[in-house]
């Protein structure tokens, strides 16, 4: 089978989508797959000469700029892809390059899968010059998945939301961890020298630093556990639009590394004690899986795809969306029964070592088989 992939953000972007697409790659490798995948050009940054990567340069939306508007040149699509004569169309993402895929799979009348890895119309909340257009953003995502055969989402949680919106053909591609990188061996001394946390307890968040991640309550949450905890210390590791005013916002002590990636993002996990992650908009979140990996317990938001990763009193604890005090009295909990925390460390490495991306995969392919069978949906 050969599988043309269309997704408007990828390595060396680093997002959940792109990580997701990179492990795909590997994968694909490992076991022959034909495939293409049609990206972004990202000018600035060092990428493959792989000739099955296919970029195209674009811009980035506004408020997601992980994603890239993108639209490709479309005569050398149609020759490239007509070369190719793709078996299967995977449309990865909702935008620029992923109605290109769209148009020349019905043009062509090739099959068509998709996925639906974000849930944008949910972040029109938190810009106040979006949210008139959170009607139209979800009829457009209607309109755009609408002809595929599988519609691919990440949990039973995010399965059910779309159910309820009237989705159909669903069908859940999980998300695998890379436990050799994420573990509990990379704990660094040096990482904790480094950035002044020798003696004291870590609580880490990793990603983007904006406003859909509910990041605007940490400094709240971090004061009320530092006036109950002495010696307790945040690290914020990331980057985002928010980033200035969370730095203006949170107390002095908080520390930023900045972003991270590969061994040192690992480093910064496994030298930290716990983890906190407050954003309610996620349909997986893989920060949270990266952090059991690595032996830390996570306090996470009680919605989306953390309520299918975290079990709640076992591998972590989880908290009301935007609950401030909740998040700080989970937080504390676990700083003060330090052995209970260190068994919940434990049992997140074992839920994590559960989670093998080669199964994940090798159900995905089965998946593409399964709707390659298949008549054509509707238009």
């Amino acid at each position: 089978m050969k599988i043309a992939y269309f997704s408007d953000t990828f390595y060396p972007q680093i997002n959940g989508v792109s990580n997701t697409l990179s492990y795909l790659k590997k994968y694909l490798d490992q076991h022959g797959v034909e495939y293409r995948f049609y990206i972004p050009d990202y000018e600035d940054a060092a990428q493959s000469d792989d000739p099955r990567l296919i970029r195209s340069r674009g811009v980035p939306l506004p408020i997601y700029s992980d994603c890239r508007l993108t639209l490709p040149w479309l005569p050398r699509l149609n020759s490239l892809m007509d070369a190719f004569q793709p078996d299967l169309i995977h449309l990865a993402t909702e935008f620029g390059i992923g109605v290109m895929g769209r148009y020349y799979a019905r043009s062509k009348q090739i099959p068509i899968v998709s996925s639906y890895h974000t849930n944008i119309d949910q972040y029109t909340r938190y810009y106040p010059s979006l949210t008139p257009l959170k009607g139209n953003v979800k009829e457009y995502f209607k309109w755009f998945h609408r002809r595929s055969r599988r519609i691919f989402v990440p949990t039973d949680e995010t399965r059910k939301h779309l159910q309820s919106e009237g989705y159909a053909n669903l069908s859940i591609w999980s998300r695998g961890i890379d436990t050799a990188l994420f573990s509990p061996t990379r704990r660094s001394e040096e990482f904790r020298r480094a950035h002044g946390l020798t003696g004291k307890t870590v609580v880490l968040y990793v990603g983007r630093v904006a406003a859909e991640k509910d990041i605007d309550i940490l400094p709240s949450v971090i004061r009320t556990v530092q006036a109950r905890h002495r010696d307790v210390v945040f690290v914020v590791t990331g980057d985002g639009p928010y980033l200035p005013a969370l730095k203006a916002e949170a107390p002095e002590d908080t520390v930023f590394t900045g972003f991270l990636r590969g061994e040192e993002l690992a480093r910064a996990y496994a030298s930290s004690d716990l983890f906190l992650t407050p954003s309610s908009t996620e349909t997986f979140g893989n920060v949270a899986l990266e952090a059991m990996a690595s032996g830390l317990p996570v306090g996470a938001a009680d919605a989306g795809g953390f309520r299918n990763i975290v079990r709640h009193g076992e591998d972590g604890l989880l908290a009301a969306p935007r609950d401030e005090c909740l998040f700080a009295d989970a937080l504390c909990r676990l700083i003060g029964n330090p052995e209970t925390a260190a068994a919940m460390g434990q049992r997140a490495i074992e839920t994590a070592n559960k989670r093998s991306w080669d199964g994940i995969f090798e159900r995905l392919l089965d998946d593409y088989g399964q709707a390659v069978g298949r008549g054509l949906a509707a238009s």
